[in-house]
Parts: structure tokens; C-alpha cells; sequence
């Protein structure tokens, strides 16, 4: 006897097809799940640091954990892009730590760092074996790697940065691992120009300070409601108040001898019209 059984094998068929299908959908979405807590977590750890060092240690040594690499380290490069000087990196203590090391990209390949000058990124299962470090095995096997992850961080068209991921022995980096890496360049990139920011300010702002405490005259800021937000020492000294008595409150309450006066009288005439205005205050009694 014979079965025909065509419609038996399309329906094996079409439920294998199925099944690789809701696999292939189920890891998507696992992988996006584990990126998406990993990016939690890295915005978690570095928020309340304040110091570029810690920033780039701490963020390296949780991408670093996360993707089984051996040493991670973030380096800036010069502006010609010849020289790369590394930051704080994190190492398991199987490789040497890296940090403030100054490397020359070119000793690296020539082929390879041009990848990451063009801004693409640099997948090294086994440099031994890529074409384009194979030649220059020797920098790498001086460096400790037997894998390398690259990834550049662009700014204005120039290579301004790379993060680096290595494993003393050849390493198979995902495509989930790669992501991670992008997402750790672009967040700590974010947080060390924050800081570098603030520091600025803070400088400008000490500075203003050290001049604004240091003038001859007494100088007061208020706002458009009279509240006094800065006074300088020369200011205290003058109207013989101190520093308490005076920020934070209304400069009538907190002078009201000069409430119902000229000074009163001038103050609304300057903040009403926008026109400078001169008046000596003499120290109340």
C-alpha cells in the first residue's frame, strides 16, 4: 500500500519554519531585554560620579564583566590622531592595566586603525589570523591581546576616541557585545563632556567669586523682586551686616533704613527705566 503523505511533510514544514521564527524572535527580544538592563545599569553607575577617571573605570569595568573581555580601556586620541593616551581602564588581573599608557595607532596596523578613523568599528576575533593585524601580531601579542574590540568615538569628522575591549586569547564578540560597547561609548562620552563642563563653570565661577570678593567697592546682586542673592565682603564691611542678616532676604527687610528713602526712591526709578543710577549709601547708625 501506498500513503500519500505531502500535506503531512508541508505542515512538518511549516511548524519547523514556525519555531525558528519564535526563536529567532524570543533571543531578538531577549538580547534587547539584557542591552536594555545594561544600559540601566551603566546610567545607574556612573550618574553621581563626578570625576572623568571614575566615569571611565567604573562604566569599563561593567562593560567589561557583561562581555567576558579581559581588560577594557578607554583612550583619547591626539588631534592629529597619531597618539592614543589611555584613561583609567579595568582589567580581571589577567592582563596588565593599560591606564595612562600613550600608544601610536599606526604601530597597531595601518588597515586596522583606519577602520576606526573612518569611524567604523574594529572586530578582532584572533589578531593572529585578520589579515590586517596579522603583520603587526608583535604590537599586539606587547599589549597582551589575543582579541581586540575597537570602537571609535567620532567628533566633527575626527577620530576623537576609542573604547577597547581585549582578551588575552582569541574571543568571539558578539553582535550583543558589540552594541553594548556602542552604547558604553556614547554614554560615557555624554558624562565625561558633562563634567568637563561643569569644571569649566566651577573655575568661572571661582574666579568671578575671587574678583567679585576682592573689589574695593561694595557690590550687592538682587533680583527683580529685591531679594539680595550675593553681597561682597567690602559690601558687608561697609553697612556693618553680616553675610546672614543679609542673603536671601528683602533688601527693605533686611535694611529697612533705607525703606521710604532716596536709595528706594532711585532703586524703582532704575529698575523701572533701565537707567543707571548714583547715590552714596552711608552705614546706618
Amino acid at each position: 500500500t501506498s500513503t500519500d503523505i505531502h500535506e503531512e511533510k508541508l505542515a512538518k514544514i511549516a511548524l519547523a519554519e514556525g519555531e525558528a521564527r519564535y526563536r529567532q524572535l524570543f533571543e531578538a527580544l531577549e538580547t534587547a531585554g539584557r542591552r536594555h538592563a545594561f544600559q540601566l545599569a551603566l546610567a545607574d553607575r556612573i550618574r553621581p560620579l563626578t570625576d572623568p577617571g571614575e566615569v571611565t573605570a567604573a562604566a569599563s569595568e561593567l562593560l567589561g564583566k557583561e562581555v567576558g573581555g579581559k581588560r577594557v580601556v578607554y583612550g583619547e586620541t591626539d588631534p592629529d590622531g597619531v597618539w592614543i593616551q589611555m584613561h583609567p581602564d579595568w582589567t580581571t588581573g589577567d592582563m596588565p592595566s593599560m591606564r595612562g599608557v600613550r600608544l601610536r595607532l599606526d604601530d597597531f596596523g595601518v588597515a586596522a586603525v583606519d577602520l576606526l578613523r573612518a569611524g567604523r568599528n574594529l572586530v578582532l576575533d584572533d589578531v593572529t589570523r585578520d589579515a590586517a593585524t596579522a603583520p603587526h601580531a608583535a604590537a599586539y601579542r606587547a599589549a597582551g591581546m589575543g582579541a581586540a574590540l575597537g570602537i571609535p568615538l567620532m567628533k566633527n569628522g575626527r577620530l576623537h576616541a576609542v573604547l577597547s575591549v581585549h582578551h588575552d586569547q582569541p574571543h568571539h564578540w558578539s553582535t550583543e557585545h558589540i552594541a553594548m560597547a556602542e552604547d558604553m561609548v556614547d554614554r560615557t562620552w555624554f558624562a565625561l563632556d558633562s563634567l568637563r563642563a561643569q569644571a569649566v563653570l566651577r573655575a568661572e565661577r571661582d574666579q568671578s567669586r575671587q574678583i567679585f570678593d576682592n573689589m574695593a567697592e561694595g557690590f550687592a546682586l538682587l533680583d527683580a523682586d529685591w531679594t539680595i542673592l550675593q553681597v561682597n565682603e567690602t559690601g558687608t564691611r561697609l553697612i556693618r551686616r553680616t553675610h546672614a542678616e543679609l542673603l536671601g532676604r528683602k533688601l527693605w527687610e533686611a535694611m529697612p533704613h533705607l525703606a521710604g528713602g532716596p536709595v528706594e526712591a532711585l532703586y524703582r526709578r532704575v529698575q523701572a527705566g533701565g537707567q543707571n543710577g548714583l547715590l552714596d549709601i552711608a552705614p546706618s547708625p
